[in-house]
C-alpha cells in the first residue's frame, strides 16, 4: 500500500503495519501488528520531522518471521531508500526483522537516532553519505550500527548491550566520529575491507575484544582505524597483516 501525506517523498507499508501522522506536530507514528510486518520511504526528502517506529515486544527472541513483502530483499522493518534527510529524528523499539532501520542510499543530517531491543542489527546504512549527531543504541541481538560502501560522520555514539559488534564498517567506508562510548557488547569496534574509521574520543568497556582491524572479502584490503584519546579498559585489540590501527 502507498501513501504520501504531502510529503516530499512516498510512504509504502504492508497490512499488518498501522500508522498515525500527527502534520501538524510534524511526528510520523508506526506500529506493527505482525512480526516482521515492513514499512519504508521512498525518494525525495524529509525534512523536520520525527518518525518513530514501535514493534512487538514479545517476539524480540522468536526466529525472525519472513513475512512476505515486495521490496526486493531490503531487510529492515523501517527502510528509508534514496532520499535526503533534513534534521530529521528516528527511533525504533522492539524489532523483529533482520535490520531494525536500514537506511540506503541517502544523504543529508540527521539529528537524533535511537534504538532499544532490536531482534538483530540496530541500524543499518548502505550506499550513502549522512551525518548523524547523537545515536544511541540499546540491546541490538547483533550489531548496534553496521555500515557499508559510504561516508558517515558522526558527532556522538551511544551503544550499549550489542551481541556481536558496537560499531562495524566494512566495504570501503569512510568514517569521521567525534565521541564513541561502548559498553558491554562482543566487539567495540571493527574495521574491514578497505575502510577507514577516525576517532577522536572512544571509552569502550565491558568488551571481549575492544578494537579490530581485518580483511574479510578477498576483493578488499584491510581496515584502518585512527585514533586520537581512547580507553579499551583492559580489553585486547587485534589487527590483521595489511591491516593498521594509528595511534595520535
Amino acid at each position: 500500500k502507498f501513501k504520501n501525506f504531502g510529503l516530499n517523498t512516498d510512504f509504502y507499508y504492508d497490512k499488518n503495519i498501522t500508522f498515525k501522522f500527527d502534520k501538524e506536530n510534524s511526528i510520523f507514528n508506526i506500529y506493527q501488528k505482525y512480526s516482521g510486518a515492513r514499512a519504508y520511504f521512498l525518494g525525495g526528502n524529509l525534512k523536520n520531522i520525527s518518525i518513530n517506529f514501535s514493534g512487538l515486544p514479545e517476539t524480540i527472541n522468536d526466529t525472525l518471521n519472513n513475512y512476505p513483502f515486495d521490496l526486493n530483499g531490503v531487510t529492515g522493518c523501517l527502510s528509508f531508500i534514496g532520499l535526503d534527510f533534513q534534521n530529521v529524528s528516528i527511533s525504533s523499539s522492539n524489532s523483529n526483522c533482520e535490520d531494525s532501520v536500514n537506511l540506503i542510499n541517502t544523504t543529508g543530517y540527521i539529528k537524533k537516532f535511537n534504538s532499544k531491543n532490536s531482534a538483530r542489527d540496530g541500524l543499518d546504512i548502505d550506499y550513502s553519505n549522512i551525518k548523524i549527531e547523537k545515536i544511541f543504541i540499546n540491546k541490538s541481538n547483533n550489531d548496534c550500527v553496521d555500515l557499508s560502501s559510504g561516508k558517515y560522520e558522526f558527532v556522538e555514539l551511544n551503544l550499549s548491550e550489542c551481541g556481536d559488534k558496537a560499531l562495524s564498517v566494512g566495504e570501503k567506508s569512510i568514517v569521521k566520529l567525534n565521541d564513541l562510548e561502548v559498553f558491554k557488547s562482543t566487539i567495540g569496534l571493527s574495521s574491514k575491507d578497505s575502510s577507514i574509521i577516525s576517532i577522536n574520543n572512544a571509552k569502550i568497556k565491558k568488551t571481549e575484544l575492544c578494537f579490530e582491524a581485518k580483511r574479510k572479502k578477498q576483493e578488499f584490503s584491510g581496515g584502518i582505524i585512527n585514533l586520537n584519546h581512547y580507553n579499551c579498559n583492559d580489553s585486547p585489540i587485534e589487527i590483521d597483516p595489511g591491516s593498521f590501527i594509528n595511534y595520535y
